[in-house]
Parts: C-alpha cells; sequence; structure tokens
C-alpha cells in the first residue's frame, strides 16, 4: 500500500487551521434538503476573480449555520461545493461515516486539549478514524481548524490556505463530513 501525506498548518491571530491528505491506491487495510437562513447566506459570497477566491460573509444571520442535525446541514454543503464549481470539480456529498469520524475528532481535540491531525493520545489518523467509522477509503483527506465562530469563517479560513483548498478541490473526493466542538471544527472528505 502507498500512502502520501501532506501536512499544513497555519495559525493567524485567533485562527488555528490545518490541513492533512492521506492517499491510498488500493483497498484500506483494516432527499430534498430546505433552505435555511445560512444557505441563503452561503450563496451569496463574493465571486471569486481572475486574483482572488470566494470569500462568505464571515456573519451569518439566524445562527452559525451548523444544523443540530448534520443530515441536514444544506448551508455546508451548499458552501463546500460551491468552492468546488469555481475550480470544476465536482460536488460531494454528505456521509455519516465521515461525519462520525469528524465530529469524534473535534470532541477529542476539546476534551484532550490538542490541536493536531493524529491524536497524542491514541496515535490514529483521519484514515484510522475513517475506518473506524466502517469508511473503506481510496482517499481520504482533512482540514481542521480552530477559532471561528461559523461555518462560513471556517471556509473561508480553509479556502485562503494553499494546502486546505486544495483538499477542498481535490477532484479524487465524493463525499464529506464535518464535524463542530464549540470553535474547533474538523473537515473530512473522502471516496470509497
Amino acid at each position: 500500500m502507498k500512502r502520501a501525506i501532506q501536512r499544513t498548518s497555519i495559525v493567524l491571530a485567533a485562527l488555528a487551521l490545518s490541513g492533512c491528505i492521506q492517499n491510498t491506491v488500493t483497498r484500506a487495510v483494516t432527499g430534498a434538503v430546505g433552505q435555511t437562513p445560512a444557505t441563503t447566506v452561503a450563496t451569496q459570497g463574493m465571486a471569486p476573480t481572475a486574483t482572488t477566491l470566494r470569500q462568505f460573509p464571515s456573519a451569518i444571520t439566524g445562527g452559525d449555520g451548523f444544523q443540530a442535525n448534520p443530515n441536514n446541514d444544506a448551508s455546508f454543503a451548499t458552501l463546500i461545493n460551491t468552492v468546488r464549481a469555481d475550480a470544476n470539480s465536482a460536488p460531494v456529498t454528505y456521509n455519516a461515516q465521515l461525519d462520525a469520524a469528524a465530529q469524534k475528532h473535534s470532541q477529542a481535540m476539546v476534551d484532550d486539549g490538542f490541536f493536531a491531525h493524529e491524536n497524542p493520545n491514541t496515535g490514529s489518523s483521519v484514515g484510522d478514524r475513517a475506518r473506524a467509522e466502517g469508511y473503506n477509503f481510496t482517499f481520504i483527506a482533512e482540514n481542521i481548524a480552530q477559532g471561528h465562530a461559523n461555518e462560513n469563517q471556517a471556509m473561508n479560513g480553509w479556502i485562503n490556505s494553499p494546502g486546505h483548498q486544495s483538499n477542498n478541490i481535490d477532484t479524487r473526493a465524493k463525499e464529506f463530513g464535518l464535524g463542530r466542538v464549540g470553535n474547533t471544527w474538523t473537515l473530512v472528505l473522502g471516496a470509497q
């Protein structure tokens, strides 16, 4: 099995981001959604030009855009797929297994006081966490962020970081899951 790992860390004031990608060339080892206020705002982001990347409003009217039920997180699907469309990448769809892996990683980072792709207590990587949820990936990537009040801010941070943006628009990604605990975010992109 071949694995390529790319790690990116950037710290900007109260903002922290990190992007990681794991790729396996072989198999892994071991509805309609209603319009929400955040969905409407998400589509009103500044369209990119030849020298800029799309930016979404940093404030969201009607909440932070993160739905209580992640299956209904239409606003984040709109964000990531708008960014992917700008780069001519196919849209990604929500995946409950990736969502569980992302949520558990955000929770672990908050509970155990770390900010990293690899959990220092367990040594688990994004690939390990996806496999633990039953996701047998052929491609997996992870972006993490800290200090963002809503998903638009987290997405803007990832867009403005080349390593994270590379994960956002990677044509190998077919599905996503998003985890959040407070202001700690985990985005996992994958394909089976």
